[in-house]
């Protein structure tokens, strides 16, 4: 039965993914994801309606995705349209949108990404598959993004027009697709394995440069098997026990690393900002694999002596810098018994940063060296964090360092309890946006009370850039991910 798809479907589905696409292909949209993660289910082989499919249908729902990704076969034997509701509305029907099946209520917005297999393609060129999903692209291959991830769809198939090979237009597209992308992570499904152990073997024609290209991993189906490879540093999955027969390993691969054949399951991703990891479980909920991609990269840096130190007030009540010290071995924060605030200078450089670097968490840490009167913490408010780039004056401590201007106001403050002796900052989503990948970036410490007018020092004292010691000098640590 061929589904008539209105223009209203066009037009909402066109709406729905142009707003997803804005929304989250900015590197300033995965910076900020939260840490909650996504998860979503990869399955392959799977469209034979099957007692088999229905076990491990009902695993994937166990899990709760927000969307699930097929790897082909969607339609078992022929991809007729007389089966296709039968072999996939049937099972997940609550995903799939616009939904116009037998099997009850459809999602209110598609959750369901199918990949072309050669069964789909066996009736009139794929069009039961094509009538049945409403998809982006020409639907044959096709993009989206989902939090930090970009999707690319590829149609493997010797019969896609465009071609399946390295030099063909699709194998374009995806390069240009993934050239362009700024996600943290780009992934690729198919259904023909370019690399596998099973029955049917690697598939030459689809050993595109995909490392090279910028993909994360490759998915792939066509043999009912589960197997996990490393090529060349980049990872290949095949995933093809959605619920059709089992296959043999045949002629084992020396990339191979994980293989998998003694049941049907399905392949459960949780995705962050910075980390995928992709577990595979058989249909009775038994862990068989599990590996992580983790983008984070870390820079961790000492503030430099010549440029850190100590600025104290001029007078109580003039709100400027009267003196300055950039080269003792510690600096305070607090009052002295004039009642004059301290103010500290801590200088970092942060030019190693590579410039498209997506800054996702950073940490300021000072370590305490001595308590003169009242512990500031206690009476003086909290210890905050102004920034400035690449530096408050002159790039060398000066006195005028206290009042100067700052590029960013309280972007942090401190913990009010140490840890081994070490207090520590992170800083806002503001103040990591800030920081300077092309040069010094500075940070100015201060009490939110400038003084509690008992005319006696109440400071802490914490080791600077100075100290000899560079494992105890203020230390930024940033972790980061390259898009």
């Amino acid at each position: 039965m061929k589904i008539i798809r209105s223009l209203f479907y066009f037009a909402l589905a066109a709406m729905l993914l142009a707003a997803g696409n804005l929304q989250t292909q900015s590197a300033q949209a995965a910076s900020s994801l939260a840490e909650t993660p996504i998860v979503f289910a990869v399955i392959g082989d799977y469209g034979k309606g099957s007692a088999e499919e229905a076990d491990v249908a009902a695993l994937v729902k166990s899990w709760n995705p927000e969307f699930i990704v097929t790897l082909g076969d969607n339609n078992y034997p022929v991809g007729s349209a007389l089966d296709i509701d039968a072999h996939i509305g049937q099972y997940y029907h609550e995903f799939i949108y616009p939904y116009q099946g037998g099997y009850g209520a459809g999602a209110d917005a598609n959750r369901f990404f199918p990949a072309l297999g050669n069964h789909d393609w066996m009736t009139d060129s794929a069009q039961p598959y094509l009538d049945y999903f409403t998809l982006p692209g020409n639907e044959r291959y096709y993009a989206f993004t989902r939090g930090s991830t970009r999707f690319f769809i590829l149609d493997s198939d010797s019969s896609e027009p465009d071609g399946n090979d390295a030099a063909s237009v699709q194998a374009e597209w995806l390069r240009n697709e993934l050239s362009a992308s700024t996600a943290a992570f780009n992934l690729v499904f198919m259904h023909h394995a370019p690399y596998s152990s099973g029955q049917h073997g690697s598939n030459t024609d689809l050993q595109w440069p995909f490392k090279q290209w910028g993909a994360d991993a490759v998915l792939a189906g066509h043999d009912h098997t589960y197997e996990r490879l490393n090529v060349n540093g980049l990872t290949y999955f095949v995933n093809g026990l959605g619920g059709s027969t089992l296959y043999a390993f045949n002629n084992i691969l020396p990339e191979s690393q994980v293989r998998f054949n003694a049941d049907y399951g399905a392949m459960r991703v949780e995705m962050t900002a910075t980390r995928l990891q992709f577990q595979f479980f058989d249909r009775l909920g038994q862990l068989q694999d599990s590996f992580v991609l983790d983008k984070i990269q870390t820079l961790e840096t000492t503030s430099q002596a010549v440029n850190d130190g100590v600025t104290l007030e001029l007078a109580k009540t003039l709100n400027v810098g009267g003196a300055s010290n950039s080269s003792a071995p510690t600096f305070q924060i607090g009052d002295d018994a004039k009642n004059r605030q301290y103010r500290a200078i801590l200088s970092f450089n942060t030019a190693s940063l590579p410039e498209n670097a997506i800054i996702t968490r950073a940490l300021l840490k000072i370590r305490k060296q001595g308590l003169a009167g009242t512990n500031p913490f206690s009476i003086l408010g909290g210890l905050k964090v102004d920034m400035r780039k690449p530096s408050f004056g002159a790039i060398g401590l000066t006195a005028s360092d206290f009042q100067a201007t700052a590029g960013r106001t309280a972007v942090a403050t401190f913990g009010a309890t140490p840890v081994s002796n070490w207090y520590s900052a992170i800083l806002s989503a503001a103040g990591r946006n800030y920081i300077n990948k092309t040069g010094t970036t500075q940070f100015r410490l201060y009490f939110a009370i400038d003084d509690n007018n008992d005319n006696a020092a109440d400071y802490m004292k914490f080791f600077s850039g100075d100290y000899s010691n560079v494992d105890i000098r203020p230390t930024l640590v940033i972790e980061y991910y390259v898009p």
